[in-house]
């Protein structure tokens, strides 16, 4: 066959493939069932009417050459965004399940695929849950409005398409995102958006012998809800269990709804009362879980402890501000833990009430989250990043990844319990007060979370891991800045 015949036939071919989907697709998203280490069918379209069919057959040609030349994956990818939308990532994924075998997929045979949906998307590993992102908080709005949708607008630290994008970041692809239902349940409720605090540090450790360590460190992520007029009106901090985060987000939903249906002039104070009431809620679960473990407490001393954030807003050693993220703590606690003195030591002042220690967190993160098991997306990508080559023998990394499991699950119900019996209830009240005070701009409600709840506020450029009164023996303290334009 020459050429230009193989390429007629191949056009026929996805012709064909496309017709074939225009009248299965509901049945095939309802039915199909993944092979074991396969990942879930991305919900598809329950209809596609001619016109969407011709836009595949126009969206091919740009992706053959995408992945002919994976160089020029960027920019085919913007404009597959720019002149396909979401509708361009549906179609991509669908050819990637039609033309890759399950067998080949996570590695080199199916890479450039990989790179054009993840670019198209606006997330790595989109391919597992098929969320489509959008990058403009404006567009995001836009379409809000059109389709009476809250934005859940995802800050991070670095980019979501990398590899080294924050470590909750990364925690939220594989235990969010990649799950089918989730993803679907997120598209169909929410305008998809994210944005970037800062780039995220990352640091390397050269063992002098060919090996290298690197690793992101501090920082935090959080889920703005916003309205279409780019008001806040909740924020989920961190990571939550699935289950949690889902129930979380329905709490958001509802109250995007109360909101939608207030009067302009009573607006305000739904949105007030709505966090007010929340906060009391969030005391009283907190009173109560934590009486179980400790003993009775007065519950107005867990009213004040919540009431007002863990940080007045100043930079704090990188040490006191990791552990506000569970999971991410645990990848960065060697790293932190081995180099004394970067950053110096944690010095939080006393409170009237203790923070939850590692135990605690255990206890009450297992009854909030109740029997906690990930979709089986989260060990695919859990197993093609192969995290344990060059660290455990071959024989031995069954039983090793068996371990990394339960830490990763044990972790993740720590990190529920750290955010919602700790840090949401924090955010309502400052949420009811922003309501009344009208400041309720992501801009500034941003500022207020990453300074006075991570810890990480922006005008420290070192975010905590430089210690002023620690002698380095290093010219400039070994700190390198790149010069003013």
């Amino acid at each position: 066959m020459t050429t230009s015949a193989s390429r007629t036939h191949g056009r026929g071919r996805r012709f064909a493939a496309a017709l074939l989907l225009s009248a299965t697709s509901s049945l095939a998203c309802s039915l199909a069932t993944p092979t074991p280490g396969e990942p879930s069918p991305t919900p598809a379209p329950t209809a596609m009417t001619e016109s969407t069919t011709t836009a595949n057959l126009e969206l091919d040609p740009l992706i053959d050459r995408a992945l002919a030349e994976p160089e020029a994956i960027p920019e085919i990818a913007a404009q597959l965004r720019s002149r396909h939308g979401k509708q361009a990532l549906t179609h991509l994924i669908a050819r990637h399940r039609a033309e890759v075998p399950s067998h080949a997929r996570h590695g080199e045979a199916d890479r450039n695929y990989r790179l054009l949906i993840d670019r198209v998307a606006q997330q790595r590993d989109a391919h597992f849950g098929g969320l489509y992102w959008q990058r403009d908080l404006d567009e995001a709005r836009r379409i809000a409005a059109a389709e009476h949708k809250p934005i859940l607008s995802l800050r991070i630290l670095g980019d979501l398409t990398s590899e080294y994008s924050c470590a909750n970041s990364r925690l939220f692809r594989t235990i969010l995102y990649g799950d089918p239902a989730l993803a679907s349940w997120l598209d169909e409720h929410f305008v998809l958006h994210w944005s970037s605090e800062r780039p995220v540090p990352r640091i390397a450790i050269d063992f002098g012998d060919g090996r290298t360590l690197a690793r992101t460190i501090t920082g935090n992520s959080a889920h703005f809800v916003l309205d279409a007029e780019g008001r806040t009106i909740d924020v989920i901090p961190g990571l939550l269990a699935p289950s949690n985060f889902r129930a979380t987000l329905d709490e958001s939903l509802a109250l995007h709804a109360a909101l939608a249906d207030a009067p302009r002039e009573t607006w305000a104070q739904v949105l007030a009362d709505s966090h007010e009431r929340h906060f009391q809620a969030a005391v009283t679960r907190t009173h109560d879980e934590l009486a179980r473990i400790r003993g009775e407490l007065p519950r107005e001393l867990v009213a004040r402890w919540l009431a007002q954030p863990p940080s007045s807003g100043a930079p704090v050693p990188a040490a006191q501000a990791v552990p506000m993220a569970i999971g991410k703590m645990k990848m960065e606690a060697p790293i932190l833990g081995a180099s004394e003195g970067l950053g110096g030591a944690a010095r939080r002042a006393p409170t009237s009430v203790a923070e939850l220690d590692e135990l605690e967190r255990t206890i009450i993160g297992a009854r909030l989250t109740g029997p906690l098991a990930l979709h089986d997306n989260a060990w695919t990508i859990i197993v093609a990043e192969r995290p344990l080559d060059g660290v455990v023998a071959p024989a031995r990394r069954s039983d090793a990844l068996e371990t990394m499991r339960a830490t990763l699950l044990r972790s993740v119900q720590e990190d529920t319990a750290k955010n919602l019996i700790e840090l949401r209830p924090r955010i309502h009240a400052e949420l009811a007060r922003r309501a009344i005070t009208g400041e309720l701009d992501f801009a500034s409600v941003d500022a207020w979370l990453y300074a006075r709840v991570f810890e990480t506020p922006a005008d420290d450029p070192w975010l905590g891991l430089v210690d002023p009164t620690i002698y380095t023996g290093l010219v400039e303290g070994g700190l390198a800045r790149v010069p003013a334009p």
